[in-house]
C-alpha cells in the first residue's frame, strides 16, 4: 500500500477511535505511517466560525471533538484522460483522489485532501510534508459495498492473478509475483492477528482485518518494480491489463470499506 493511501487510512480510523472516546496514545512521529514526514498539517475552514488549521493529527482530533464529529475516506477516481490512476499512482499526488470527510451533527460535511511536497533533504528519513488541504466535496461518493461482496469479487481476481502469472509471465523476468497474489488470497481465509497498528487492538471488526491484511499483500502498484509495468507482454497484454485493473479497482475499495468500519456516527 503506497504511503499516502496508509496515512490516510490510519488517520481515519486512529481518528474516528479518539473521536469515540478511546485511548489512542499519541499518534506521532514514529508511526508507521508517519515516519517519513517531517510534518502532517491540517488547513483550517475558509472564515469563521470554523475549525481553524492543525499542526499536527492529535490537534485536529481534538479540534474535531469539539464537533463531535466521525470521519470516513473515500477514493475517489480522477478520471484524468491523459493518465489512468493506475499509471499515475507512481508518482507523489497521482492514482485517485484521498479525500477524509468529518461529518458533525447539524453542520456540512467537510472535507480534506492531502497534498505531498519535499521539504527535507534526500539524504534524509523524513523528506516529506503532508498538507491536508480543505476542498469541496464531489457530488456524489463511489458506491461502498458490503465486504462480503468485496472480499468475493477479490478472491476471484488474486487467483486468476495466480494462474495468469503462472501461465503468462516468465518468472525470470518478474519472479515472486505468482506466490504474492496466492499469499494475498490466503490472507482472507486466515483469522485475524494481533498486528500491531496505530489504533487500539481490537477496535475494528475481524472481517475488516483480513481485508486490509490482504489489500496490503495484495498492493502490487505505485513503484517502477510494480506489477503493471512490464510483467507480460505479447498476446497476454490485454488479459494481464484488465485483470490488474480490477485488482486495483478493488483494493482501493478495500480500504475504503475498512477505514468506514470504523465510523460510528455521532
Amino acid at each position: 500500500m503506497d504511503g499516502a493511501t496508509d496515512q490516510a487510512l490510519a488517520l481515519v480510523i486512529v481518528g474516528n477511535a479518539f473521536l469515540q472516546g478511546l485511548d489512542i496514545g499519541m499518534l506521532g512521529p514514529d508511526s508507521a505511517s508517519m515516519i517519513f514526514c517531517r510534518e502532517v498539517r491540517f488547513a483550517g475552514d475558509r472564515g469563521s466560525p470554523g475549525i481553524p488549521a492543525s499542526h499536527d493529527p492529535m490537534q485536529w482530533f481534538q479540534q474535531l471533538a469539539e464537533r463531535r464529529a466521525g470521519l470516513k475516506l473515500h477514493v475517489v477516481p480522477r478520471n484524468d484522460p491523459a493518465m489512468s490512476d493506475i499509471m499515475s499512482s507512481g508518482f507523489a499526488n497521482g492514482g485517485p483522489r484521498l479525500l477524509i470527510e468529518a461529518l458533525s451533527p447539524g453542520e456540512p460535511s467537510r472535507c480534506w485532501q492531502p497534498r505531498w511536497q519535499v521539504t527535507g533533504k534526500l539524504d534524509e528519513r523524513r523528506i516529506w510534508t503532508v498538507t491536508y488541504d480543505r476542498v469541496g466535496a464531489p457530488s456524489s461518493w463511489p458506491e461502498t459495498r458490503p465486504f462480503r461482496e468485496i472480499e468475493k469479487d477479490l478472491v476471484w481476481t488474486l487467483e486468476s492473478l495466480a494462474a495468469f502469472v503462472e501461465r503468462a509471465a516468465p518468472s525470470e523476468a518478474m519472479p515472486g509475483w505468482e506466490e504474492n497474489f496466492r499469499n494475498a488470497r490466503a490472507a482472507l481465509d486466515e483469522p485475524p492477528g494481533d498486528e500491531a497498528e496505530a489504533w487500539p487492538a481490537g477496535f475494528l471488526p475481524s472481517e475488516a482485518r483480513c481485508l486490509l491484511r490482504a489489500a496490503r499483500a495484495g498492493s502490487v502498484f505505485g513503484g517502477m518494480g510494480s506489477w503493471n509495468d512490464g510483467a507480460y507482454w505479447g498476446t497476454s497484454l490485454a488479459e494481464g491489463d484488465r485483470l490488474s485493473e480490477k485488482l486495483f479497482v478493488l483494493l482501493q475499495e478495500a480500504v475504503t470499506a475498512v477505514a468506514n468500519s470504523s465510523f460510528r456516527g455521532s
